[in-house]
C-alpha cells in the first residue's frame, strides 16, 4: 500500500479496498487495511468474509473490535446472514459462540433460520435448530422458518430435536398436509404422535389423505389409512382420495385406494 492511502475509498463503486480484500480471503491484507478503515468499511468487510466463507478473515475483523451484531449503513443484515444462507457451518458456529443474535431479521424479515432453510443448507438448519433458533418468527410476507423446513423435506432435525409446535396456520395448507404431499412418513408419525388429527382439513377441506393422493404417495396413503384416516372424506368439490386418483390417472394409487375401501367394508 502506499503511504497515505485512503482505506475507505470507493473503488468505481462504493466497494472499499477492505471489503475486496475481505471478500477474497487475503488475511494480511485485511489485517494491514484495518488500521485505517472505517467502521462501516469494516461491517461490510465482515460481512462479506461470511458471505465468501473465510473464517480467518471473520475472526480477525472480530478480534478488532467489530460488534457481531453489527449492521452497515448500507445493509440491513448481519454476517450470520450472509454466512447462513451460504451454509458456512463453521461461521455461523463461531459467530454464535460470539454472541451473534440467532433470531436476528435482515429488512426482509428473514432470519438465519429462514435464510438457510430456502437455501436448503442442512446443516446450518440443523446448527441453528440445535441452538434453538426460533422456528415461529415471520418474515415480511408471513413466512416463518418451520414452513419452509416442512415444505423442504427436511424434518430430521425437527424430530431429532423434539421440537414441539402447532399444526396449523393462517396459511390454508397446514404443516401435516406438506409432510403429506411431500411423502415425509417419519413427519407424519412424529406429527400423530404429538396429538396431531389425522383428518385435519385445510380451508379447501382436503385432508392428509387428499394430498398424499395427489402427491402419489402409496406408503403414505397405507400408513394414514392404516392410522385411521377416512377414506371417504370429501373436499369441498365433493372429491374422495379415490376420484382424486381417477383425476390423477394414478392407476397404482387408484388400485390401493379400492383395495383398501373394499378391507374396510368387511
Amino acid at each position: 500500500m502506499k503511504e497515505g492511502a485512503v482505506v475507505s475509498c470507493s473503488m468505481g463503486s462504493e466497494t472499499t479496498p477492505l471489503e475486496v480484500t475481505a471478500y477474497f480471503g487475503h488475511c494480511e491484507l485485511v489485517e494491514e487495511l484495518l488500521n485505517d478503515a472505517d467502521t462501516n468499511s469494516k461491517i461490510l468487510a465482515i460481512q462479506r468474509a461470511a458471505f465468501r466463507g473465510h473464517l480467518a478473515v471473520v475472526k480477525l475483523i472480530l478480534n478488532r473490535g467489530v460488534d457481531v451484531k453489527a449492521r452497515s449503513v448500507n445493509v440491513d443484515s448481519t454476517a450470520i446472514h450472509f454466512a447462513a444462507e451460504e451454509g458456512h457451518t463453521d461461521i455461523v458456529k463461531f459467530l454464535l459462540e460470539k454472541g451473534a443474535d440467532i433470531n436476528a431479521r435482515d429488512s426482509n424479515g428473514d432470519t438465519a433460520l429462514h435464510l438457510s432453510s430456502r437455501k436448503e443448507r442442512k446443516e446450518v438448519v440443523k446448527l441453528l435448530i440445535e441452538m434453538k433458533a426460533d422456528i415461529l418468527i415471520k418474515d415480511n410476507t408471513g413466512t416463518f422458518p418451520l414452513e419452509i423446513i416442512v415444505r423442504k423435506g427436511m424434518t430430521d432435525f425437527l424430530i431429532q430435536e423434539e421440537v414441539s409446535f402447532e399444526f396449523s396456520y393462517a396459511n390454508d395448507i397446514n404443516l401435516f398436509h406438506y409432510g403429506a404431499y411431500n411423502g415425509d412418513i417419519n413427519f407424519l408419525r412424529y406429527c400423530i404422535k404429538k396429538g396431531c388429527n389425522i383428518d385435519i382439513r385445510t380451508d379447501s377441506g382436503l385432508t392428509a389423505l387428499h394430498l398424499a393422493t395427489l402427491g402419489g404417495h402409496e406408503d403414505v396413503i397405507e400408513f394414514l389409512l392404516d392410522n385411521g384416516s377416512d377414506i371417504n372424506a370429501k373436499n369441498q368439490k365433493g372429491y374422495t382420495a379415490v376420484k382424486l386418483a381417477v383425476s390423477e390417472n394414478n392407476r397404482k394409487v387408484l388400485e390401493l385406494l379400492i383395495k383398501k375401501r373394499s378391507k374396510s367394508k368387511c
